[in-house]
């Protein structure tokens, strides 16, 4: 038992010091390939508050439930924590990890969506603004002087005449625009981008996500209300704190 024990405390040592030289800087690959300040980064997000996105028949749904940092909440004005960011008429980014990060990602968003109606005359669509947030992520990646920013983003977005057509008409014309023009982009730390039905990033990610490919969960249909009911209940079943603050 003894000799076990050395051993896995020296294969251990052998891997720290074998990822000592390449996790000093974002650019420098190791031996397995990986970039270990962009998994760093990644561990960051994942232990960071559970955020979830939800593409259903009338838009999109963006929610986060916050990690309790104070033992009175009350002190601590909601608007002080918002953590969802609008950045444009009909988009919406909520970065996943540390809130600070979490503040320039949507800061910068909120400047690409500016610069483009400025130089355009019109708006940026969801799906081109995840991408250049990804081309943003990535750079960071390349760059020996900074660091991958410890956040993901989720994106929801219509596009600015698929919302004016929602509002028009019955009400089953309006729901089937609005599913249409409803669109989920996942911005990872590494600056991939995909898009996605319904995402969960954060703690309790997994369990969530599992149990919607476990139980088939059918998206086709679901509301926005139906939509947060079934994240909340879903968090609770998964570990998810009694009381914590949800936005």
């Amino acid at each position: 038992m003894v000799a076990a024990l050395l051993s896995c405390l020296c294969s251990h040592a052998t891997a720290a010091i074998a990822d000592g030289p390449y996790d000093k800087a974002g650019n420098v690959f190791s031996p397995q390939g990986k970039l270990l300040q962009s998994e760093y980064a990644r561990l960051a997000v994942n232990r960071g508050a559970t955020c979830v996105g939800m593409s259903c028949s009338d838009g999109t749904v963006l929610a986060i439930r916050k990690l309790s940092q104070a033992k009175t909440p009350s002190l601590k004005p909601e608007r002080s924590t918002r953590r969802i960011y609008r950045v444009g008429d009909a988009v919406g980014v909520l970065p996943a990890g540390l809130s600070a990060d979490g503040r320039f990602v949507g800061a910068t968003a909120a400047e690409l969506v500016r610069r483009h109606r400025a130089s355009y005359g019109e708006p940026l669509s969801g799906r081109v603004l995840a991408v250049q947030l990804g081309v943003f992520l990535h750079m960071l990646s390349l760059e020996r002087a900074l660091r991958p920013l410890a956040t993901s983003a989720l994106v929801a977005c219509c596009t600015e005449q698929d919302c004016e057509e929602a509002g028009q008409g019955d009400r089953s014309s309006a729901q089937q625009a609005a599913a249409a023009a409803a669109e989920l982009w996942l911005v990872d730390v590494s600056g991939d981008v995909q898009g996605y039905v319904a995402c969960c990033v954060g703690q309790h990610a997994e369990a969530v996500m599992e149990r919607w490919r476990t139980n088939k969960y059918m998206f086709d249909g679901v509301t926005c209300r139906q939509a947060l009911s079934e994240v909340a209940s879903l968090l609770d079943e998964c570990g998810g704190s009694v009381g914590a603050q949800w936005e």
